[in-house]
């Protein structure tokens, strides 16, 4: 608990108060009878429910509500313990010749009008303190978290299950896009389920092997009472399933989600990235990488992410850009990636935001980059012209790779599958 400025030590009072009530507790127990140490131990509740009533300490209203009814109901309680205990003294004596006929009076008479009706209302009040505890410690919403949690942790269940389709691939076939299988059966399986009323215990997908058991039995169906499909799967940041497969580089399945969901090329993330801005922010980072450690697998992937932003498909697709977010790649942390991040958008021909970046700077980038956005210029378009670009000695570069690139008959940046 958390306790007010006037009171900062106050939870050295609450440690006083068990001590000084352990020490009570025991000292009439060595010379008192029963009903006497409940007593003493309600006198030491009562004296410091006054003071914490006087002093209040708790910063927040909730806590001293708890603090209140939990010592007002052990109070009660030893009260009636007193009660109890004292009238069966009463009956029974109090001589030592009476204290063995004490247990035998105490359940012969244990049913007494008197009693029952003590030990009901304590019982009563045992459990309105339990009930109350329960609505001022926001027990109702500790069982909503929960339960938020676990469907949280299902869906992301789900959401892995479909994002793991995207890259899985088994050469062995000769479609190797396994994964791309399951994806295309995904809704037809999310609709069976919802048609049967999930009472098919198994239905599964073409070949079987796609799926485990388990994903069989519990992720799809689940994902059937959730209405999880390939076009609403959302991941914790907010991307969709076409974010992960550009951000993979995989021409394939975008190639299959844009002829079938083309909408999803205008879904936002959290950052307002959509799946475009994801794969040039991808393609920069990976130009980066492969300049400055060459590997077949930078250079696959760069073939791979040019491949799907030279598709038909992007290539004709308006990308709606946002000015501001479109100026803030500029200011990534990570040196020349959202710069060459805003070159990619102009070199793809994604008629980005004018003003912010010319191609006369290629020369900045290192490495093969200049040629590389080069094919990209030319690919993207039926003629080129660029006037008052600064092709002169500023763009010495540029203009030398532009020319390279006119004299090709095909690219050198993209690889066949």
């Amino acid at each position: 608990a958390q306790f007010k400025s006037n009171a900062p030590f106050w939870r050295l009072v609450l440690l006083s108060e068990t001590a000084v009530f352990c020490v009570i507790v025991t000292w009439l127990k060595a010379s008192q009878p029963p009903w006497a140490i409940c007593l003493g131990g309600a006198l030491v509740r009562s004296l410091y429910a006054f003071a914490t009533f006087m002093k209040k300490p708790y910063l927040y209203v909730r806590e001293g509500q708890v603090d209140v009814q939990t010592r007002t109901v052990t109070i009660l309680l030893m009260i009636f313990g007193a009660i109890l205990d004292k009238d069966l003294r009463d009956q029974r004596g109090t001589k030592p010749e009476h204290e063995a006929a004490y247990a035998e009076h105490k359940a012969k008479f244990a049913t007494e009008s008197a009693r029952t009706a003590i030990n009901t209302w304590a019982l009563l009040l045992m459990a309105f303190n339990w009930l109350r505890l329960a609505y001022l410690c926001r027990f109702h919403e500790m069982l909503r978290d929960f339960r938020d949690f676990l469907v949280f942790q299902a869906d992301a269940q789900v959401v892995s299950l479909l994002i793991s389709y995207v890259d899985w691939k088994c050469y062995a076939f000769e479609d190797s896009n396994y994964g791309l299988q399951m994806m295309r059966q995904w809704d037809a399986l999310i609709d069976r389920h919802q048609a049967t009323m999930y009472s098919v215990p198994w239905l599964s997908p073409r070949p079987a092997n796609l799926l485990s058991w388990y994903e069989t039995l519990v992720v799809i169906r689940w994902a059937a009472i959730r209405d999880i499909r390939v076009t609403t799967m959302r991941t914790p940041t907010g991307q969709c399933i076409l974010h992960s497969a550009m951000l993979k580089g995989e021409p394939e399945v975008v190639a299959w989600l844009l002829y079938n969901h083309p909408e999803l090329l205008a879904v936002t993330d959290d950052q307002r990235d959509s799946p475009v801005i994801i794969c040039l922010k991808e393609l920069s980072a990976t130009l980066l990488r492969h300049h400055k450690k060459p590997s077949d697998k930078t250079a696959w992937k760069r073939a791979k992410l040019a491949e799907i932003l030279l598709s038909d498909q992007v290539q004709q697709f308006r990308v709606p850009w946002n000015l501001t977010h479109f100026r803030g790649l500029g200011d990534i942390a990570v040196p020349l990636l959202g710069e060459l991040a805003q070159q990619m958008a102009l070199a793809f021909n994604l008629t980005p935001p004018a003003g912010f970046v010319r191609i006369s700077k290629w020369h900045k980038y290192p490495g093969d980059i200049p040629n590389f956005l080069a094919q990209c210029y030319v690919a993207c378009r039926d003629s080129v012209d660029a006037p008052r670009c600064e092709l002169g000695d500023l763009g010495r570069v540029t203009f030398q790779a532009l020319m390279r690139a006119l004299e090709m008959r095909q690219t050198t940046i993209t690889i066949s599958s």
